[in-house]
């Protein structure tokens, strides 16, 4: 099947269930990207937690997040929540999409993925420790913004490529939507 473009407004439950009929078979390389806005942008550690880009897993608790995205190299499930619940958009292969979710009407062609690094470098151990991290994460530097990220994967190299595809009106080429394919380590 080619990638497909669905939209939908769903309940926290509904969102939850929707997930774990698409990823039921959770690899490894399923992905989530986690947003939370804060309260207060003036408490530093609302601000350093509000953003997490983790392995997927049934046990994250999705309520407590603003907006996401789980993905893979099969597709992406992104969602926002407001008052009436989720707004979710898919983006990918599954069949089980169109049978609850409206299509895209607009023809859209899906291009190749493009890569992108992601911010920071790998943090050695005694660096980890004199910060006070956890043992065994691959937490990540980036002095321009500056915070530490934590990725779900530790690249020998020290830097992360996240993958995206673009969807882009079949007509005038524009880029319409994008979507999350995959990360991997940068190759040297």
């Amino acid at each position: 099947m080619d990638e497909q473009l669905y939209y939908a407004w769903f309940s926290e439950k509904e969102l939850v269930e929707f997930l774990e009929i698409i990823y039921q078979n959770g690899s490894g390389d399923c992905f989530a990207l986690l947003e939370k806005v804060p309260a207060s942008y003036i408490d530093e550690r609302e601000r350093q937690n509000g953003i997490k880009l983790v392995t997927y897993s049934e046990e994250i608790n999705f309520g407590e997040w603003t907006r996401g995205r789980v993905f893979n190299t099969d597709g992406e499930i992104r969602w926002e929540r407001n008052d009436d619940g989720y707004k979710v958009v898919y983006a990918g292969t599954a069949e089980e999409a169109a049978e609850k979710m409206n299509k895209y009407e607009q023809e859209l062609i899906t291009g190749k993925p493009q890569p992108y690094h992601l911010w920071g470098d790998l943090l050695e151990e005694r660096d980890r420790q004199e910060l006070g991290l956890e043992n065994g994460g691959a937490f990540y530097l980036e002095s321009m913004i500056p915070r530490i990220f934590q990725y779900p994967l530790a690249a020998k190299n020290k830097r992360l490529l996240i993958k995206v595809i673009s969807y882009e009106d079949a007509d005038t080429a524009m880029p319409q939507y994008f979507r999350f394919h995959s990360i991997e380590e940068v190759r040297s």
